[in-house]
């Protein structure tokens, strides 16, 4: 399984030898070189279940883009086209200033404003405090206001 983000590529492996099966997690450091670390099934399942929640995040993104956009060409159908290419350009530009935001901002906020989580779920998803997402979605809201401020 191999997942492919802006700048975190990472696979994860499980292989069979005579001591029984060893799992690993291989990534680029901070210096771009690729490093190889054996971890415990515990952390290995943790990878996987981080990879299908990104992964499930990422398509509802899409899916929810796409009804977005046909929900704006039928339900708008009463405005005036001009109108209509306006509300899509700032659409788009909400998103790629959503798009801007570091990963774990940009999960959060999607988890927050597109999926409707509490803080409090998030922080339980997440394994962290309640005050770390809050601080996360703080700072993602900033920077979207930044994004447009220029």
């Amino acid at each position: 399984m191999r997942v492919f983000e802006n700048k975190n590529q990472y696979v994860l492996q499980a292989s069979i030898d005579e001591t029984g099966i060893c799992y690993f997690v291989s990534f680029i450091d901070g210096q771009g070189i690729w490093q190889k670390a054996e971890v415990s099934l515990p952390i290995y399942q943790a990878f996987q279940q981080f990879v299908r929640t990104e992964r499930n995040l990422r398509r509802w993104d899409e899916r929810h883009i796409a009804g977005t956009l046909l929900e704006d060409s039928v339900v708008r159908s009463t405005q005036s086209a001009e109108d209509v290419v306006i509300k899509r350009q700032r659409c788009e530009e909400v998103r790629k200033a959503i798009r801007t935001l570091p990963k774990i901002q940009h999960r959060r906020f999607v988890l927050r404003y597109g999926l409707g989580f509490t803080y409090e779920k998030i922080a339980r998803i997440e394994g962290c405090s309640f005050q770390q997402v809050a601080k996360a979605i703080k700072a993602a809201k900033n920077k979207i206001k930044k994004y447009f401020s220029k």
